[in-house]
């Protein structure tokens, strides 16, 4: 089963890259080595869905609830649906030559197949 922090990046919550590439990734503010991953709260009741930060290390103990000052979760709008398309069909451009490659996007697929090889 797919939890709350699944498909998204650990450092702004965005869908459309990870962790290690993102370009809002913040080092650790208590011990420096690690970054700060910004997650959300499963299972666990009363705080279920509450969003924290915590360091990417595990020797860390940097924790802190989110308390607002991270607006940056939103729904998506149509501008975002348009950029994230855009975004990912930059990202089909630079595709080798040389990969077979099949992605669908909402109700769009694109298809690429250089054959046996």
């Amino acid at each position: 089963m797919e939890g709350p922090n699944y498909g998204v990046c650990y450092s702004c919550r965005d869908t459309l890259h990870w962790h290690k590439s993102c370009p809002k990734k913040k080092p650790c503010p208590k011990c420096g080595r690690g970054f700060v991953q910004w997650l959300k709260v499963g299972d666990k009741k009363p705080t279920r869905g509450k969003l924290f930060f915590n360091c990417s290390m595990e020797t860390c103990n940097y924790f802190k609830w989110d308390e607002g000052e991270s607006s940056t979760v939103r729904s998506r709008t149509n501008e975002d649906e348009d950029d994230e398309l855009s975004r990912i069909l930059r990202a089909c451009v630079r595709i080798s030559d040389e990969e077979d490659v099949d992605l669908s996007v909402t109700r769009i697929t694109i298809r690429k197949n250089n054959g046996p090889k």
